[in-house]
């Protein structure tokens, strides 16, 4: 720290001390009236006492002035008031120009104007002269012919028609063209002559009103094989497993490439083909197999997706399909195969849950359609699989093959009356 007094350095002459008395007032002290000290920073300023009280530094690092008063070290603002504003210097020259900018590119041409409106049309041409005369025309057409003579007289009257409602009337005819009875057809007619449906009662006419009934004869020689149906279009093929007979119609297990394998039939009077039913439905396929005629219904074994391959039924009269049994219960199949038709009872073989699973896997089954009671008839193998098959009704009794430990496969034979099963 350096200290130095600056007494004398700054205000102006010493004003001359007062006289006693004089009612002059005190001058204001000015700094030649103070011993100033100057320091590098305030960390360098000396201890406020009794020694500094009074004293004025001026504080080199913070170009400010600081005194000593009755309570510490104060900054002393010494900067007097902010003179008047300069006067605005002088404008500077002005800039040299700058170089012009280079021509823009010429705008496009106008578009053509419209065509001017056509002239008025000049006027006609004088006639020309007569010309030389022209050969003669052809001849006209015939005239219309004359009207028809007067009707003859009316012939003498037919025979009287029936002589009661009920007398039976019967009218032959050719087959359609359409069945295609390329070895003859007849279509025969019959009915009472009593009116029905608009016609006249007892004129000896069978009418269309009148016709009961109508049977169809048709014979069509084939000389060489012809597709019925081609239910897959395409060449993938749509299959016909599990051919069955009923009446004039044929049931089988087909697809179509739509709804999966499923049944379906074809009736031979008309050449049509129908789903009968989408067990399965989806895509996915019922698979239909062992298709078998008992009455007006058809038993077979089928899979809908959820409780695997079971014994199903489909009644005719109806259109109405129904899951008949679920031998093994939930996902897995009971199967139904080789169905067999004894009295009111199917036959057939399956495999059920149990323990141990070998006494009823593959076994003789019985579907009572009486009682709507599904049971195993037979348990060939005790602890294999008897698998029996080919199964064969003659009177009360069910011939098959089947096998066991002891014997192998060998000719089986259970008696329904008895409920027995032996082997020869």
């Amino acid at each position: 720290m350096i200290t130095t007094t600056l007494a004398g350095c700054f205000g102006g002459d010493e004003e001359p001390a007062p006289d006693e008395g004089d009612d002059t007032p005190e001058p204001t002290p000015t700094l030649d009236d103070w011993d100033v000290y100057y320091v590098t920073t305030s960390d360098d300023l000396p201890n406020c006492d009794g020694d500094t009280l009074g004293r004025l530094y001026y504080v080199i690092a913070d170009a400010a002035f600081q005194a000593c008063t009755d309570t510490d070290w104060i900054t002393v603002d010494l900067t007097g008031p902010m003179g008047p504003a300069g006067a605005d210097g002088v404008n500077g020259t002005n800039g040299t120009n700058g170089t012009n900018g280079t021509n823009g590119t010429n705008g496009t041409n106008g578009t053509n104007g419209t065509g001017g409106a056509d002239g008025v049309d000049g006027a006609d041409g004088a006639d020309g002269a007569q010309g030389e005369q022209g050969p003669p025309g052809a001849n006209g057409t015939d005239g219309q012919d004359g009207q028809d003579g007067a009707n003859g007289m009316d012939g003498q009257n037919g025979a009287d028609g029936s002589a009661s409602p009920n007398t039976m009337l019967t009218r032959v005819s050719a087959s359609p063209v359409s069945l295609g009875c390329i070895s003859g057809g007849r279509v025969i007619e019959q009915g009472l002559d009593n009116g029905d449906g608009g016609g006249t009662a007892q004129n000896g006419i069978l009418e269309i009103g009148e016709v009961d009934y109508t049977t169809t004869y048709c014979s069509r020689l084939l000389d060489e094989a012809e597709l019925v149906n081609d239910l897959f279009i395409g060449t993938a093929g749509g299959g016909a497993a599990s051919i069955t007979v009923m009446g004039t119609r044929l049931y089988f297990s087909a697809n179509d490439g739509i709804s999966g394998q499923e049944l379906w039939a074809y009736e031979t009077t008309n050449d049509s083909t129908w789903l009968v039913s989408d067990t399965y439905s989806g895509s996915g396929g019922g698979f239909p197999e062992y298709i078998t005629v008992m009455g007006t219904r058809l038993y077979f074994s089928a899979n809908d997706g959820i409780s695997g391959y079971e014994l199903w039924a489909h009644e005719t009269t109806n259109s109405s399909t129904w899951q008949v049994a679920d031998i093994q219960s939930g996902s897995g199949s009971g199967y139904a195969d080789y169905i067999t038709v004894m009295g009111t009872r199917l036959y057939f073989v399956a495999t059920c849950t149990s323990t141990p699973f070998n006494q009823c896997s593959h076994e003789l089954w019985a579907h009572d359609t009486t009682t709507g009671v599904t049971q195993q008839m037979a348990n060939i193998c005790y602890d294999c699989n008897g698998f029996p098959q080919h199964l064969t009704p003659m009177g009360n009794r069910l011939y098959f093959e089947a096998g066991d430990y002891s014997s192998g496969r060998e000719l089986w034979v259970y008696g329904i009356i008895e409920h027995t099963t032996t082997y020869n």
